[in-house]
């Protein structure tokens, strides 16, 4: 085992501070402090290699239960110095700059893709700490105490709002939100002023077969999601990051105040009647794979596109779980190549092949019509489904509109930034529990709830109140 430095360091006021930043839970604090007032940190001039023998030396006896949990955060925060005193966090290296974005609560800088539990913000700030009192480095007009909570508002307990797409929509959506939030109701007042139609009784009411043609889908799970969200910000509900699945990305630009409802909604039925005229040119649709990795079915999608019309992966959902898109001549015979390949298949219920090439007069027609549309730079944190990446310019976001019709969502891709980014609770605003599930498929440490009904509105504000306990 390499040589390792141990150091007592005073920790009194990085617990006060982490108590003041949004409510710290009782547990984690209690265990971090161990019934006592210090911390051992260890630092050596290597990567650990015997994490189990630093938990040994770290745990004391009473508590080897949170062994596992340790070690785990170990692998993620090895940290060592180097002759020239420089940090190294998860193998990225940071000198004074890192104590720089502290001082200045840069997230960004300061999160890498590995720490996301509460405990790894507890050694964050031991780290700024020791090389504060161990190097003499100055914090300009900065206490340590400002540190801690400038730093700790920021990493602890993030959550991430996610918006469903086409599939999630039912009858009777958005209606105990409306009949208990005056703040929801109207929402589907404007809408049914902006449009010129009673959406609100379509999505109350039905019927089913109207509610599932893409014109009215659309339309109708935006504002369903909207009114949900409205709700909670009005709850007093905060919020780290957006994305949404497809159409839920129009959701996502409107909650980081990227896009107006107003405008969100006139894009979605635009985008909706490009889509719905695309999809009327040629028979078409969309296959779910399941148990079958991405390379499989890449090569399965190029070989009958290459002798028999278009079939496209069109979702990347999770681990396990892929959609294909294409005319159904093609998708059925790349259904029977996954099928031989052990996959099970599962035709979805829509009339178009979505996020794929045959979608390209849908994506020219969006690109005449959205440059009339005022995009502005996010408030919040937005994450794109084409990247699978953050994106913050204006144009960019334009650009990734028009692409996304005819590009794959990339879903996993998504989630895992945003958990790599510090999020630990993830929160679907809208109908139905698809994303969650796909969430949890992912990561299934992540907690993920949904807001769809009043009932689920009151509950999660009741699991997110007991989380701060």
């Amino acid at each position: 085992m390499p040589e390792i430095l141990r150091v007592v360091i005073d920790t009194n006021h990085i617990i006060s501070a982490i108590l003041s930043a949004r409510g710290a839970s009782a547990k984690l604090i209690d265990w971090m402090t161990r019934d006592e007032d210090y911390f051992q940190l260890l630092l050596s001039e290597s990567i650990w290699q015997e994490y189990t023998k630093v938990a040994d030396w770290l745990i004391p006896p009473s508590r080897h239960r949170e062994k596992e949990r340790i070690i785990h955060i170990l692998r993620l925060q090895a940290v060592w110095i180097e002759p020239k005193i420089r940090l190294e966090v998860c193998a990225e290296k940071a000198d004074n700059r890192f104590l720089e974005c502290a001082v200045a609560g840069n997230a960004d800088y300061l999160v890498t893709k590995n720490i996301r539990h509460f405990p790894s913000l507890v050694f964050l700030l031991i780290k700024l700490f020791f090389l504060k009192e161990k190097f003499g480095w100055e914090c300009q007009d900065c206490s340590h105490q400002e540190i801690f909570e400038r730093v700790g508002k920021t990493l602890v307990m993030k959550k991430a709002f996610i918006f469903p797409g086409q599939g999630s929509q039912r009858v009777g959506m958005g209606k105990s939100l409306a009949e208990n939030y005056a703040v929801a109701s109207r929402v589907f007042q404007e809408a049914d002023e902006i449009l010129g139609i009673n959406l609100s009784q379509l999505c109350f009411e039905g019927p089913e077969e109207k509610l599932r043609r893409t014109e009215y889908t659309q339309i109708a799970v935006l504002t369903c999601s909207i009114a949900a969200l409205r709700v909670l910000q009005e709850k007093g509900l905060s919020y780290d990051v957006v994305a949404g699945h497809s159409l839920g990305e129009y959701s996502a630009l409107i909650a980081c105040c990227s896009l107006s409802f107003e405008d969100g909604l006139k894009l979605v039925q635009h985008r909706a009647t490009f889509m719905e005229e695309a999809s009327q040119k040629q028979a078409s649709g969309m296959i779910a794979v399941l148990n079958l990795d991405a390379p499989k079915l890449t090569a399965i999608c190029e070989k009958v596109s290459s002798t028999n019309g278009v079939v496209q992966i069109a979702n990347y959902n999770c681990p396990g779980q892929l959609v294909i898109a294409g005319d159904t001549q093609a998708l059925e015979k790349a259904k029977a190549l996954a099928e031989s390949s052990k996959a099970r298949c599962i035709p979805l219920h829509v009339n178009g092949a979505f996020h794929s090439s045959l979608m390209r007069s849908a994506a020219e027609n969006l690109q005449k019509v959205i440059k009339d549309f005022s995009i502005s730079k996010p408030e919040i944190k937005f994450i794109a489904n084409v990247t699978g990446g953050y994106i913050n310019k204006p144009e960019q976001i334009r650009e990734i509109l028009i692409s996304q019709v005819t590009s794959p969502v990339q879903w996993e891709a998504s989630v895992r930034l945003m958990i790599n980014s510090g999020v630990t609770t993830f929160i679907e605003v809208g109908p139905g529990k698809v994303l969650s599930g796909l969430v949890r498929r992912i990561d299934g440490k992540v907690e993920t709830l949904n807001v769809e009904t009043s009932t689920d509105v009151e509950k999660v504000l009741e699991v997110l109140d007991d989380a701060k306990k």
